[in-house]
């Protein structure tokens, strides 16, 4: 409830109040409470500190240390900081806006390695400039390949003399920067005839390249240098050019040649053999004088007078060049010495092998060593090639009878114990005891098995085939008629047999018992025959094999082929014969009556 009784004092205090100042500015006010008094640039009555008049009663400005946050950005007066000092080098900057990399105003107030630091800043958006937009320097060497500046390559140090100059390109010759441990000078300079060489190496007498920089007298002139090491042509080793007079004797001048020298004793005596001009007064002057043995007054030493006025001879050191291979007296080499089992034999003919001298000059091992030479070029016997034969050097000995030691039948020169050719330079051959490899199943000579013995009813039959398998008909034949229990598998195993395989082994022959065996091309036409049940008959190792078609035109006799040893072909006389479709009991046997014999175990195979 109102207190009426107080409402006349309220009145009195308002009237008051409001007629402290005419103005509205109260001279007695207080900063906050609303009303601008003197010396108050503002109030707004509120305690916000970043709005536009402070909590000191001083309107918001830029710089004093209070960002305002009641304007939106981009109005006029924003402040996005304030941090009251007039350094634009920190976060704020003196517009009282955030430093941001770009903004052309460099920071420098963080440490390089924390975040917002900048190493530079152009204000510009050019990416290939020394400053990143990233505000980082982009200089040669600072490790940062930047191809788009033209940098192949940046290390990131100072040094010039290494793989990448401190122009950020790969070293080279030719660049002015001495590449260390590649290059032993550079100039940058395309002169050859200088200090340093196009090649980066230091100019030096020898390397065929006269330097121009220098003059006579100055350490490291050269009147000449022309790339040799002869000092008997124009320019000297020690890259002075040659005149008579200096003591060596020029041999690359005709003697039409005005410069021609006959000698060069390097004295001023004309009391010698040789003049000051270099004219010879003794040998070489073709005039035989005492002494001599000849004088053809040339400076050929490699001729039949040699240039000391002695007859060339074998064994002198000097070869003869003035004859063709056969003529007498040519020499292909001259040593010097009297060793004939060196590179050069005392007849001044090179060595070589097959010349029936063995060399002692060289490793075993090393080219051109010979630990043999019988003189021949057989590489067949005991010695080919200059080394000892081997088992295992490719080369069959022919020098050896079988069951003599170092026989070889093959030679294939490698180390494998299951191909054609054993490790002991033996032709393989099935019952060896080792299982050919090379050879693929169906093909002649493929071995499924071997077991090194004759046994035919062990678990690998004498043909390297297990029993019943591979190019192998085996089969139990009872005393009586036979019929489709042994007529079948012949059948099936003919058609085994391949009209484009070559055949080398046909083997015949019994259970426990022997066996016949044919070889060679006359094996091949036996197996084709039993193949296409065609007759044949050949003579193979002294024995009579053959194959008949058909022996009948009994209905019961099926239309296959037998196969027989000797003049038994459709008939009951001899004792080797197989006619597994006759379904009689004449079927054959071996090593028995082939009519109505006794029951067998035989087996045929094609290999």
């Amino acid at each position: 409830m109102i207190r009426w009784h107080l409402l006349p004092l309220l009145s009195i205090a308002l009237v008051a109040t409001a007629c402290d100042s005419p103005d509205g500015t109260g001279s007695n006010g207080r900063c906050g409470d609303g009303l601008r008094a003197s010396g108050e640039e503002c109030d707004d009555g509120n305690a916000i500190d970043d709005d536009e008049c402070t909590n000191a009663c001083t309107t918001a400005t830029c710089g004093d240390g209070i960002a305002r946050t009641d304007l939106g950005e981009g109005v006029i007066g924003s402040e996005a900081c304030d941090d009251g000092n007039d350094f634009d080098g920190d976060s704020c900057l003196t517009n009282c806006s955030l430093a941001v990399c770009g903004d052309g105003i460099l920071r420098t107030d963080v440490p390089e390695g924390e975040e917002g630091y900048e190493a530079c800043d152009d204000g510009n958006d050019e990416p290939n400039d020394e400053c990143s937009n990233g505000c980082v320097l982009q200089i040669c060497g600072d490790g940062i390949i930047q191809p788009e500046r033209g940098e192949i390559c940046d290390d990131g140090n100072d040094s010039d003399n290494d793989a990448c100059t401190n122009r950020c390109r790969p070293a080279g010759c030719g660049d002015g920067s001495v590449f260390e441990g590649q290059e032993e000078c550079d100039d940058g300079n395309r002169d050859n005839f200088d200090g340093c060489l196009n090649t980066c190496t230091a100019a030096r007498c020898g390397d065929g390249a006269a330097r121009m920089d220098l003059s006579a007298g100055e350490e490291g002139y050269e009147e000449c240098d022309d790339g040799n090491s002869d000092s008997d042509d124009a320019c000297l080793t020690t890259c002075i050019a040659a005149r008579c007079g200096d003591g060596i004797y020029r041999r690359d001048l005709n003697p039409s040649h005005e410069d021609y020298e006959e000698c060069d004793d390097g004295n001023d005596s004309d009391d010698d053999e040789c003049s000051t001009a270099c004219v010879s007064l003794g040998c070489g002057n073709e005039r035989l004088n005492d002494g001599e043995e000849c004088d053809d007054g040339n400076i050929e030493d490699a001729d039949a007078c040699r240039n000391d006025c002695t007859l060339a001879v074998c064994g002198d050191g000097v070869i003869r060049r003035d004859l063709q291979q056969g003529e007498e007296g040519y020499e292909a080499c001259d040593d010097g010495n009297d060793v004939h089992t060196d590179a050069c034999l005392t007849t001044c003919q090179v060595a070589v092998c097959g010349d029936e001298v063995i060399r002692t000059d060289l490793l075993e091992g090393e080219e051109g060593s010979e630990v043999c030479d019988d003189g021949n070029q057989a590489d067949n016997d005991a010695c080919a090639g200059c080394q000892l034969a081997v088992c295992g050097d490719g080369f069959v000995r022919e020098d050896v009878a079988e069951g003599e030691a170092g026989f070889e039948s093959c030679d294939d020169q490698n180390e494998v114990d299951t191909d054609a050719c054993r490790n002991n330079c033996i032709e393989a051959v099935c019952g060896d005891g080792i299982v050919r490899t090379d050879i693929a199943e169906g093909q002649a000579g493929h071995e499924a098995c071997d077991d090194g013995n004759q046994v035919p009813d062990d678990e690998c039959g004498n043909s390297c085939f297990p029993p019943g398998q591979g190019t192998e008909y085996r089969m139990t034949f009872p005393q009586g008629a036979v019929g489709a229990a042994q007529c079948n598998p012949w059948v099936a195993w003919r058609a085994t047999l391949n009209a484009g395989q070559v055949y080398n082994t046909v083997r015949f022959g019994r259970e426990g018992g022997a066996e016949s065996v044919c070889n060679g091309a006359q094996a091949n036409q036996i197996c084709q025959a039993l193949r296409s049940a065609q007759e044949v008959s050949v003579n193979c190792g002294g024995i009579s094999w053959g194959v008949r078609a058909q022996c009948s035109a009994q209905a019961q006799w099926r239309p296959e082929p037998e196969l027989f040893l000797g003049n038994t072909a459709c008939s009951c006389t001899g004792t080797r014969a197989l006619r597994p479709c006759i379904y009689n009991a004449n079927w054959g046997g071996y090593d028995q009556r082939i009519c109505n014999g006794a029951g067998q175990r035989v087996y045929v195979s094609c290999e």
